[in-house]
């Protein structure tokens, strides 16, 4: 399982990596294991506020649906058309070309707090 250590990570089961004034957004190779074959994404609108702890979206496989829940507050400004055309490649690239969204107008504080890689790393080997 891949588990890149250049971003942070939130309890459940999504990714944020810092890129310059914004934040990219996805879910980790577990969630993405978890759920199966991904066959759509319902994310949200560009504009909107998106609040920690909330969802603010959903992924559905064959087996499940699950939310997307935020891991901090943010505006979204950008989504990924091409994870939302071909699902599937959350399955085959969830810290690449699988991204979910990109968002601004986060403290950078909340971002600090989410987990790094090894605290991640624990949480889903309990």
């Amino acid at each position: 399982m891949q588990l890149p250590d250049d971003r942070r990570y939130s309890s459940e089961h999504v990714w944020a990596l810092l890129d310059k004034d914004e934040l990219v957004i996805g879910i980790t190779d577990y969630a993405q294991s978890a759920l199966g074959s991904v066959v759509s994404l319902n994310l949200p609108v560009k504009g909107q506020c998106i609040i920690a702890g909330d969802s603010c979206g959903t992924v559905e496989s064959m087996k499940t649906a699950s939310d997307l829940i935020a891991p901090l507050n943010a505006t979204v400004v950008e989504l990924n058309g091409s994870a939302d055309i071909d699902p599937e490649m959350i399955n085959d690239d969830p810290y690449e070309a699988g991204w979910l969204v990109r968002v601004t107008d986060f403290d950078p504080d909340a971002y600090e707090c989410l987990l790094d890689a090894a605290s991640y790393e624990d949480l889903i080997s309990e």
